[in-house]
């Protein structure tokens, strides 16, 4: 996802955190559509299929040139996944991962454990 996230840079990233029990999660990264910089927008047929054929646990997306907060643009993409974490990595003030729980409009940090 870091990785992503450098390379896509001025754009931002995105993809999903996916699995089916018992394999183990992966990151799975999505083609940015958006022309402008500062948002993302993701092909919708792409996306159909793969939530067809994974279980989606987590959606990840950078922001280049922000926090590591959702934006509301953000909050307001998270109505139709409210069991899903959103996984933001930002370069300001420094390069962090962050990680939220968005359920109705509120926003809650989620901890996180890179082993």
């Amino acid at each position: 996802m870091i990785a992503a996230a450098r390379s896509a840079r001025p754009r931002e990233a995105v993809g999903i955190i996916a699995g089916n029990n018992p394999d183990p999660l992966r990151f799975i990264p999505l083609l940015n559509l958006a022309a402008e910089e500062g948002s993302f927008r993701i092909d919708e047929a792409e996306f159909a299929r793969l939530a067809r054929s994974v279980r989606i646990q987590a959606f990840f997306h950078s922001h280049p040139t922000d926090i590591a907060a959702p934006s509301t643009l953000d909050i307001a993409g998270a109505r139709d996944w409210p069991d899903a974490l959103h996984f933001i990595y930002a370069f300001q003030p420094e390069e962090c991962l962050k990680c939220w729980r968005i359920f109705d409009g509120q926003v809650m940090p989620e901890p996180i454990e890179i082993e």
